[in-house]
């Protein structure tokens, strides 16, 4: 599985060099407050101005130097208290700038306050990834030391909105063109600060996946396509080669059908890019309250139903607690991640929880979800990360983390605990950032079905290609392919019955692409209507299935087709399936076996009747 990396980026570590008549004194008998403003432009660059107070707590005592170690290379840096320049040298040596300032004001006496100010250039102190720009802030190793510390970062309106937050800021403004952003202290004491800004992420993928069948009769393959979620909308450049058909299961994986020939091996591609948002929409396929039972059951890696999980469940009992108790008891495994793990499940997590990695954190939080009667289930698929500590091994490494349904807004949500762990306490669960692509979804089974870098040929290394997409896939414009076609079911028996059967419509999406909001309406050629529905998505190749009574059946006999009319954002498309002669035979055939017994009824009744009359005369006859 992907180790996940935290990201690390600008510590600022202040090591203070204080004199006094007789000796130095350590930084401690000083109060210390700070103020930082980052001003960006639009290449993301960083103004950046800092001031400092530095409050003396004794008498005899006052700052004299400082030290300032940045972990970058800075540039254009100025320094400056009431009296003037400061400023004394800056070496920059692997990466660390240390600027060396020296007072002109001597601060003396209890209480005694010096203020100074700093200013430099931070080059790439925001980072373009993709459609995202991303700024990190991270947490001061004195911050509980400091009587106060607050930051404000200034950002261009080209870096659009604010996607994600680590941790929610004390205040969001605009002035103008400029959005200001502004954190007090007591929300750098949560964690190190991760800001990303965009509407949305995009990746471009380039998945290659192996089938083969060595038995000597055709078997049925189905490899999983990047599905859409509340949280990505996928768009397909290229499936080749096409599927049989793609289907949506009850977990909502996509799943691409092929049919092998005895021996046959295939290799199949598929690309396109995933547009990836940080909160959840509400996708009315995405989100059926008729599937939740299928995500609560126990099985191998989330069997809650053992008296351990059972126990802890009916403790913490909510979603919010049974992620905290994941992210405060488990631990990390990084050398265990480096030896390629073998999964383990929630049971051996809480039983061993120095020993994980993040499919442990997975399927611990789901066991105990499931335990406290909380629909959830595994995520798996690519995750970004730039932590050198938990890069992945090579490009096949994945990432798992869990999804959980939410009965107030009735809808999938999606946290992961292992990041929140790794990162030393960024919120990934009060909304997820724009790194995490969905590939697979277990829930009614717990490891199906595998993720794309599963399906290999012996010795050859798959391919999973996953990079930010400079240029965004805006919309398709297609001439859709649709297949349209009909069959009818007859009934054999009932024939009494006032029903002719069904008509089986099969509508199937020839074109590799996601579409969506379709609006099909079925008639016959004669204006006969039969149907009219909204289908909310078709994946690629992907088709929709549905039986109606037949009825209608003498407007059956006049028509000559079935006519299906699309309406997809805005343009109409017409399809159309021939009703043949055999099937009007079929049509009429109830009609003449209806025709046939009321023909037999009525001469019957005839005959019965001239019975009667016939018997009556006889017996008047015999009287007389």
């Amino acid at each position: 599985m992907k180790k996940i990396k935290i990201l690390l980026l600008v510590l600022v570590i202040l090591s203070l060099l204080i004199t006094t008549p007789q000796k130095a004194q350590a930084a401690d008998e000083f109060k210390t407050r700070q103020e930082l403003k980052y001003i960006l432009n639009n290449k993301g660059q960083a103004q950046v101005e800092h001031t400092f107070w530095l409050t003396n707590n004794f008498s005899n005592i006052y700052p004299k130097e400082l030290a300032v170690s940045i972990n970058s290379q800075v540039l254009e840096t100025k320094a400056w208290d009431e009296k003037g320049d400061i400023f004394k040298s800056q070496e920059t040596q692997g990466g660390m700038t240390t600027i060396s300032l020296e007072f002109n004001k001597e601060s003396v006496g209890k209480g005694s306050e010096l203020e100074f100010h700093l200013s430099y250039i931070y080059p790439n102190f925001a980072e373009k990834k993709g459609q995202a720009w991303e700024i990190i802030i991270p947490k001061p190793k004195d911050i509980g030391e400091l009587e106060n510390y607050t930051a404000e970062i200034l950002v261009p309106s080209v870096f659009n909105n604010l996607a994600y937050a680590s941790i929610e800021p004390s205040n969001v403004d605009q002035e103008g063109e400029i959005k200001r952003i502004f954190f007090e202290q007591d929300k750098f004491t949560l964690g190190p600060i991760i800001l990303a800004f965009a509407n949305f992420q995009a990746f471009n993928f380039d998945l290659e996946y192996y089938l083969s069948n060595e038995d000597d009769v055709s078997v049925r393959g189905e490899i999983p396509l990047p599905p859409e979620t509340n949280y990505q909308e996928v768009y397909f450049s290229a499936i080749q080669p096409p599927p049989n058909k793609t289907r949506i299961d009850e977990n909502n994986n996509w799943l691409a059908e092929y049919i092998l020939d005895p021996g046959e091996k295939l290799r199949v591609i598929v690309q396109g890019q995933a547009k990836v948002y940080s909160d959840p929409s509400s996708k009315t396929f995405y989100n059926l309250e008729e599937n939740l039972g299928f995500f609560l059951a126990p099985t191998k890696y989330w069997p809650f139903n053992e008296q351990v999980l059972l126990s802890k469940a009916s403790q913490l009992k909510t979603v919010k607690n049974i992620y905290n108790y994941v992210v405060q008891t488990l631990e990390y495994d990084y050398d265990r991640a480096n030896s390629t793990p073998v999964r383990m499940g929630g049971l051996y997590a809480i039983n061993n929880p120095n020993k994980v990695v993040c499919t442990e954190f997975t399927d611990l939080f789901v066991s105990l979800a499931r335990a406290a009667g909380i629909p959830a289930r595994e995520i798996e698929g690519y995750a970004y990360t730039n932590n050198p500590q938990i890069k992945p091994i090579n490009n096949n490494v994945l990432h798992a983390w869990p999804e959980y349904w939410d009965k107030q807004q009735k809808i999938w949500v999606q946290v992961d605990p292992t990041w929140q762990k790794t990162t030393g306490g960024v919120d990934y669960f009060s909304n997820l950032d724009l790194n995490h692509l969905t590939f697979v979804i277990h829930g009614s089974e717990d490891n199906h079905p595998a993720p794309p870098g599963s399906y290999t040929e012996r010795g050859v290394e798959p391919k999973i290609k996953v990079e930010f997409a400079d240029n965004v896939i805006k919309s398709q414009t297609f001439d859709p392919s649709f297949e349209f076609k009909h069959q009818f079911e007859f009934y054999d028996t009932d024939i009494f019955i006032k029903k002719l059967g069904s008509i089986n419509f099969f509508l199937k999406n020839e074109y590799p692409a996601t579409i969506r909001n379709i609006n099909l309406k079925i008639k016959t050629n004669k204006g006969t209507s039969y149907l009219e529905k909204e289908i909310i998505l078709l994946p690629p190749f992907g088709g929709f299935d549905f039986s109606l009574s037949a009825g209608k059946g003498l407007n059956l006999l006049l028509a000559n087709s079935f006519e299906a009319e699309l309406v997809i954002e805005g343009q109409t498309f017409f399809y159309s399936s021939p009703i043949n002669s055999m099937e009007k035979f079929y049509i009429a055939m109830p009609y003449l076996i209806y025709a046939f017994l009321g023909i037999f009824l009525i001469s019957l009744t005839v005959i019965l009747i001239r019975h009667i009359i016939i018997v009556k005369q006889k017996k008047i006859e015999t009287r007389a």
